[in-house]
């Protein structure tokens, strides 16, 4: 009886920590956003062009990036989802650039006004967790 009762424990923990664990997984989980309606699929490519500058219009209008504050979560989960990169790694990439190009990384806005630039700045784009969405953002479509 006593190994049933351990036995049963033990998948119920192993049932509960799957279940954390996907849970967290998805609260993580961040999505490209935009206020704009002309921007709606993004290939990781031109993504990482955008993110750099390097590319300022799209086929149908202008575009630039909205970042968070790089002391974020938000901000490494991003670097690691889209670029698998890790927030030192990115940093030492703006420090080049700096030097070599004179570029600056894209400009950064508190949590309190970068939804509402969102809707405002036309172009726009950031990123936010899939569960944390604001109103009257669009989820970008991003192919890998």
């Amino acid at each position: 009886m006593k190994n049933n009762i351990v036995k049963w424990l033990k998948k119920l923990l192993v049932l509960f920590l799957l279940t954390y664990s996907l849970s967290a997984y998805c609260q993580n989980s961040v999505v490209i956003v935009t206020g704009t309606n002309y921007i709606d699929v993004l290939t990781i490519g031109q993504l990482m062009n955008i993110y750099k500058g390097d590319v300022t219009e799209i086929s149908n209008g202008v575009v630039s990036f909205l970042d968070h504050d790089r002391n974020t979560q938000i901000y490494k989960d991003f670097l690691k989802q889209y670029f698998n990169l890790t927030d030192e790694q990115m940093q030492k990439y703006w420090e080049k650039m700096k030097l070599e190009k004179g570029t600056r990384p894209p400009k950064f806005l508190p949590d309190a006004f970068l939804a509402k630039a969102l809707i405002t700045i036309k172009g726009s784009i950031s990123y936010y967790y899939e569960n944390k969405l604001p109103p009257n953002v669009t989820v970008v479509k991003i192919i890998k």
